[in-house]
């Protein structure tokens, strides 16, 4: 989980959302969109939030990253990362279609939807469920896709805002330089690919 004003290291462990007898926030869900419709989120986009006059953007340094397993069991495990990037989609659009006699502008249909990959920094971790999925897609180029969910949290731990990525897979794995100078954290970061992802609202 990314905290305001720290350095994420996943090696320490730390209670986050004050549930007794639990390190995840949500219970274990019988369909990878279960956690979609809890008092937390909500994926109807029709919903058009108000945003008071006095009330100020949030800020982007406190976050939770939801790997489930299997696409159902969410994973407690890993969830705090440094930085989390690669959020993006793009429509495609197809140039240069024109009207006969029509000189003044040229039509631009969209095609298709692209995504740009999933990046996740954090504390080099040893031993993880993440860990392991990553070392078999490298090693043995075996592949479970999987769905990812991003939570944007405020003050109080609280979801406000989500991405959603489906069947997400490791494509890249990279840890930092080793320097005997520096005695800076050790940082790996993980990058994955998916077919699609979805903003869900609160």
């Amino acid at each position: 989980m990314g905290e305001c004003g720290e350095l994420i290291k996943l090696g320490e462990t730390r209670e986050i959302f004050p549930i007794p007898n639990s390190h995840f926030p949500f219970p274990i869900l019988h369909s990878p969109f279960s956690i979609l419709h809890s008092p937390f989120l909500m994926s109807d986009p029709s919903t058009i939030p108000q945003l008071p006059n006095d009330q100020n953007p949030p800020l982007d340094c406190h976050f939770m990253a939801v790997f489930f397993i299997d696409k159902i069991i969410p994973n407690p495990l890993d969830i705090r990362f440094q930085s989390i990037s690669g959020m993006n989609s793009t429509i495609n659009t197809e140039t240069k279609i024109t009207e006969g006699g029509e000189n003044l502008f040229e039509h631009k249909l969209p095609t298709r939807m692209t995504y740009g990959d999933l990046v996740l920094k954090r504390g080099m971790v040893i031993g993880s469920p993440l860990n392991i999925e990553f070392n078999l897609a490298m090693s043995l180029m075996k592949f479970t896709p999987g769905n990812v969910l991003v939570m944007l949290l405020n003050a109080d731990s609280t979801p406000i805002a989500g991405w959603q990525f489906l069947n997400a897979y490791p494509t890249k794995w990279e840890v930092s330089e080793l320097n005997a100078e520096s005695g800076k954290v050790m940082i790996e970061t993980m990058t994955l690919t998916y077919t699609r992802f979805q903003h869900l609202r609160v």
